[in-house]
């Protein structure tokens, strides 16, 4: 049995926290306070797992944008 480590073949960071999808460099946001606010308030539970590598830090800006005016919050 191999001792390495298994690692990710693709970086989490070219998905989307929201839905998974691969997002382009000039469409992507980090998971900033707001972010977290945003999803709590549509999705009813806590971003998570933010302090591993392993989970993507950044979602599609169309996501922030379209959750915020569903769930009333004003993007500053």
């Amino acid at each position: 049995m191999a001792s390495g480590r298994r690692s990710c073949k693709n970086k989490p960071d070219v998905f989307c926290y929201i839905c998974g999808q691969y997002t382009l460099m000039a469409n992507r946001n980090p998971v900033t306070n707001f972010v977290k606010r945003v999803y709590h308030s549509y999705f009813g539970m806590k971003l998570g797992d933010q302090d591993k590598l392993w989970t993507p830090h950044m979602v599609q800006s169309s996501h922030v944008f379209s959750v915020c005016g569903t769930v009333g919050i004003e993007h500053n």
